[in-house]
């Protein structure tokens, strides 16, 4: 899983939402291109999204379990335009950005998959 979450050269043959990443670990591209804020190998991966009055941060940790790896994927928002926490608004955000990864995470779930198929 890690493997494939951290290599960015590869990101557009599979994903359908980040095509470019830059960072620690390689290169992210939105039309906004965000950057690798934080890396702890096999654990957890953050890129920030800087733009006017918002900044964003996608967080990914990851746990071995039983069989396999467990991803928690999460978002944070933070500047002058996000609404307060705990706010209805803010929530809605939070849940319409996890929506627009849904694709990411599900091509992430195929190529992982189908790397370890036999």
């Amino acid at each position: 899983m890690w493997g494939v979450l951290t290599d960015f050269a590869a990101y557009p043959e599979w994903n359908p939402v980040v095509t470019i990443a830059e960072g620690p670990v390689g290169r992210i591209a939105y039309v906004v291109r965000p950057h690798v804020s934080r890396v702890v190998p096999e654990r957890e991966l953050r890129w920030r999204r800087r733009m006017p009055l918002v900044t964003t941060e996608q967080l990914f940790e990851l746990e071995a379990v039983p069989g396999g790896t467990k991803v928690t994927h999460g978002q944070e928002a933070w500047g002058p335009l996000v609404p307060g926490e705990g706010s209805r608004r803010r929530e809605r955000m939070r849940e319409k950005a996890l929506r627009d990864y849904a694709p990411f995470e599900a091509a992430l779930r195929e190529r992982v998959e189908s790397s370890i198929r036999p």
